[in-house]
Order: structure tokens, then sequence, then C-alpha cells
């Protein structure tokens, strides 16, 4: 027969094993726990502990560049609206049924037209009313996103439009002539990585930049023209790039009021019916 000592050594056992599975399932679960915190909180997010409703009205942040996905260079010095990102929201406030209508605050010059174009017509194609509130600025692509909601408001003080499409590149061909080097590029045809900055930009690349520039341009007059229900000869009108105020948007048809965050909620409430909880 085992004597006391050992009858409560096995015990003593026993129990360090069981808390210690405890523990760790303890541990286990507030991992878990805590990586569910991603899109889905900061999208559904939490009302004030005071506030018993829970919340309807998802804001999603439209800031700085538009990208199709995440820069993976440590040394991306500015905001980034990542598409991937923000579709993954959108699909989620369409798909929660707590979620009554999208804000989208928008405050960026724009970027990728794939990008853009994305986003504007993930907004489209959803079934709850959404609205656009440019703060400093929703240009280029970022006004194009805008376009994508049933309402757009902007201060009288934003930046608004620039609608037309940029490209460029630095040409280093001089400086490398002046520091010694001599580029050789073999490759299977005239076109093939023919956008490289160490070889001289020739009038027929020019002229071929140019026509895929017209293209997608006549891409971004067309979505402006039928998101904001405005005649294209009359788009065409204001897309030479200009930016216009919050103000001058309004009167050309580009912005539907002036405003901010507030007068968006009373546009929502007027439209849902029922108070505007907005998701913290």
């Amino acid at each position: 027969m085992e004597n006391l000592k050992q009858i409560i050594f096995r015990i003593s056992k026993i129990t360090l094993k069981t808390t210690s599975y405890i523990l760790g399932l303890i541990i286990l679960l507030l991992i878990i726990s805590a990586s569910s915190i991603t899109v889905w909180d900061t999208l559904k997010g939490y009302t004030n502990e005071e506030d018993s409703e829970p919340c309807n009205t998802a804001v999603i942040l439209i800031e700085g560049d538009i990208v199709t996905h995440k820069s993976a260079s440590p040394e991306t010095f500015t905001d980034e609206a990542v598409a991937n990102d923000i579709l993954k929201q959108l699909d989620i406030a369409e798909q929660d049924p707590d979620i009554k209508a999208v804000i989208l605050s928008i405050d960026s010059s724009g970027g990728s037209v794939v990008a853009s174009q994305e986003i504007a017509n993930q907004i489209i194609r959803m079934t709850k009313p959404s609205v656009a509130v440019i703060r400093d600025g929703g240009l280029s692509g970022a006004y194009w996103i805008a376009t994508g909601t049933n309402h757009i408001i902007a201060s009288s003080l934003s930046n608004v439009g620039s609608i037309g499409v940029v490209w460029g590149i630095y040409n280093q061909v001089e400086k490398n002539k002046k520091d010694g080097y001599d580029y050789i590029q073999i490759s299977s045809g005239k076109y093939k990585a023919a956008i490289n900055p160490s070889l001289p930009m020739t009038k027929d690349l020019k002229d071929k930049l140019y026509k895929e520039i017209l293209q997608n341009y006549d891409i971004f007059v067309d979505a402006v023209s039928e998101n904001r229900g405005i005649k294209r000869e009359d788009v065409l009108k204001l897309a030479d790039g200009r930016r216009f105020t919050g103000t001058d948007a309004v009167k050309n048809g580009l912005v539907d009021e002036l405003g901010d965050m507030f007068t968006a909620k009373e546009y929502l409430t007027e439209v849902m019916k029922t108070e505007v909880r907005v998701c913290k």
C-alpha cells in the first residue's frame, strides 16, 4: 500500500496537471478572442457603455494613397487606403444584419485606378444606403470612389474632383552616361520592358502610353457620368484635372451638399427613418 506521502504527491501532480490544462485553455481562448478583434470588430464596433442600443452605421476610412494591396516596404511614409481591406469591410457591412448604412470618410488625393474602380463598384453593388464625407480632399481616384455612394457631402473648403489620369517616370539615361554606366537590354519584343528609366523614351512609346492613359480617362469620365447622373459632355467640361472647392463642386453637380459627418448622420436618419448610431 502507498503511504500517505506518496498519495499526497500523486494528488499534487494530478492537481498541477489539471491546473496547467485549465490555464492553457484560458490562454488559448484569450488568444483566439484577441485575434478575432480584426476588421469585424473595427467595423461592427461597440457603443458607449451607457448606450444600450447597438450601432447600426459603419464608418469606413479612405485615407492616403489608394492601392490594391498593402505595401511590403517598411519605408512607406504615407497613409494607404488598401483596396483589399476596404473591400472586406464593405462586404462585412453588407452581410451584417445590424448594419443599416455605410459612411465613407474620405481624405485622399487618389492613387491606383484599378483599386479606385474596385471600391466604387463594390459600393454600387451594396443594397444599403451609403454616404461619402469628403474632408480635406476627395481627388482623382478618391472622388471616383465617392461617386459610387448615394450621396456626397463635402466641406466648403474641401478639394474635390481632379478628374483625370496621370503617369510619370524618372528617366536616368543622362545620369547613367554621366556616371559611366551603359545599360544593355535584351528582350523578345520592342515593348517588353520598354518602360525602363535606363532607356530613352521614344515618340512611339510615348504615343502608346498616351493612348492607354486616354482609355483609362474615358472609363473614369464614364463612371462619373453614370454614377452622378451628369451628361458625359458636361463631365468632360470639368474633367481637365482641375480641383474644385466644395462650394464650386456643389454648383457643378460633383457634390450633393456642403457639410460634415453630422450632416451625413442627418441625411441617413431621413433615409433610414431611424436614429443613426455610428459604430465606434
